[in-house]
């Protein structure tokens, strides 16, 4: 199942490391999204590996806040109108 495909540029001069061999019982769980790698800690986001120029290929949408935005991609749900194979697409794209 595909849940996001981006096409990214990343700046390896923003990309920090520091930090990201200790555990993850003590420092969250490591995610990404539309704007980078980071690590989740009781839902503060901390970004280590930042995204640039974010070009959405496909999302499933599968996790959606209670204000209908994914939390993948950043789209709310009034921006993607077609479905194939269950995977929703965004509006104007086929």
């Amino acid at each position: 199942m595909i849940q996001l495909k981006i096409r990214i540029t990343i700046d390896t001069d923003k990309c920090d490391f520091s930090g990201e061999n200790e555990g993850s019982f003590e420092n969250g769980v490591v995610n990404v999204n539309k704007d980078g790698v980071y690590r989740a800690y009781y839902g503060n986001r901390t970004f280590f590996v930042p995204f640039e120029d974010v070009e959405l290929i496909e999302c499933s949408h599968v996790d959606i806040d209670e204000d209908g935005n994914c939390y993948d991609c950043g789209l709310n749900e009034r921006e993607y109108d077609w479905v194939m194979d269950g995977i929703l697409g965004v509006k104007g794209e086929m």
